[in-house]
């Protein structure tokens, strides 16, 4: 065999022996990962731009398997989940952008025959070439479909294309039959593995539920790419729904009950963040001391400013964590006082690194339109809240 930019090569083309090293190269990346307390959207970062970059190399010249997709996916989810059983989310959806409520997780299946056919692509409506006159030659009659201005009648061809091209071939029409057609020349490979993902969620009875979240949750202004990763996952978990509660522990046995610690009610993520008595009075101090709109609602009824999501996402985060300190020592009351100090010095906290990333300019342009937030000397105050 010969080894040519990291791919083994033998008479026949590339070999399938290049993705049992990518697929040991990944394995061993997720397991060392592992060790690491990330947030979601650090692990699908990884993922996304560190962990597959052997995958997408090989993708330009290789067609994976079905059985080498479905093990990357398994290890990929392993590792998003941390090994756990249970994955709430499907891949379906956490591989949509995160303006819509997904964690760009790619879809290696779909990404690989997407960077397979804009090198294709690239070659066939490039400048002329010796490698352009040999795809043209293996396409055959499938050289029409993808750009009918190459295709020539007379120019010799292979009587049946090899499994690459095919493979290519099919995707494409794949891209014009989806609603709305994708034009493969001017999208990029993660976007295409998106549309045809959505579109594959939208004509499924069996995604209906996920899908109304999808739509009637506004994400871009409650999941804010500008958040800290922790922040983030706090409200992409509760958007989504899946905080451990009491209500899907006890479906599952985990729990005897399914009834709040701090009231009577059933305990839901929506009950934790905005209907129980704890939550109720502690936003309610909130926004006597802020006079600010918080909690954000979770749909597209909200109109909120920058630090109205801060105070939210940080305000969850709070309530969660106070929840847990509930069950764990089996205590239902808890000082309201302490959860809003302690909302106050993760806000100063959150809003001190930005004062450190953006300089004193920078941070008045994003945080200077409320009146609350200041920032003099190097350090931020915020009025209103107490200390």
């Amino acid at each position: 065999s010969l080894k040519i930019l990291g791919v083994f090569f033998d008479s026949t083309g590339p070999t399938p022996a290049n993705w049992s090293s990518a697929l040991q190269e990944l394995c061993a990346n997720c397991e060392a990962a592992s060790a690491f307390n990330l947030t979601y959207l650090e692990r699908a970062y990884l993922v996304r731009s560190v962990f597959c970059g052997r995958v997408w190399h090989l993708s330009h010249v290789l067609i994976a398997p079905r059985s080498v997709v479905s093990r990357i996916h398994t290890t990929i989810l392993a590792f998003i989940w941390q090994k756990r059983r249970n994955r709430p989310v499907a891949r379906i959806f956490l591989s949509l952008p995160v303006f819509r409520g997904g964690l760009a997780l790619p879809d290696v299946g779909l990404m690989n025959r997407g960077i397979a056919l804009k090198t294709v692509l690239r070659i066939i409506c490039g400048e002329p070439s010796p490698t352009q006159v040999l795809l043209m030659y293996w396409m055959g009659p499938l050289v029409r479909t993808l750009s009918p201005e190459s295709f020539a009648p007379s120019r010799p061809a292979a009587r049946s294309p090899r499994r690459f091209h095919a493979v290519i071939h099919a995707y494409h029409r794949m891209l014009a039959r989806i609603t709305p057609p994708v034009n493969p020349n001017s999208t990029s490979p993660a976007h295409m593995s998106q549309a045809v993902l959505w579109d594959e969620a939208c004509s499924s009875t069996i995604w209906a539920h996920r899908r109304r979240q999808v739509d009637t949750i506004a994400w871009s202004r409650v999941v804010c790419s500008w958040l800290p990763p922790s922040l983030f996952d706090t409200l992409w978990s509760f958007a989504w729904s899946i905080q451990p509660t009491r209500d899907r522990l006890h479906v599952w046995n985990i729990t005897p009950t399914n009834i709040c610690p701090y009231c009577a009610s059933v305990e839901t993520n929506c009950h934790v963040l905005f209907e129980c008595r704890i939550a109720r009075i502690f936003w309610q101090l909130v926004r006597r001391h802020t006079n600010i709109m918080c909690p954000i609602p979770l749909d597209r009824r909200c109109a909120s400013q920058r630090y109205s999501v801060l105070v939210t996402a940080c305000g969850a985060q709070v309530l969660w964590g106070a929840r847990c300190k509930a069950v764990a020592q089996r205590r239902r009351d808890v000082p309201i006082f302490l959860l809003v100090r302690s909302l106050r010095v993760r806000v100063v906290s959150v809003l001190q690194r930005e004062l450190f990333a953006l300089g004193e300019d920078g941070f008045v342009r994003c945080w200077g339109h409320h009146p609350s937030v200041r920032a003099v000397g190097g350090l931020v105050t915020i009025a209103g809240v107490p200390s």
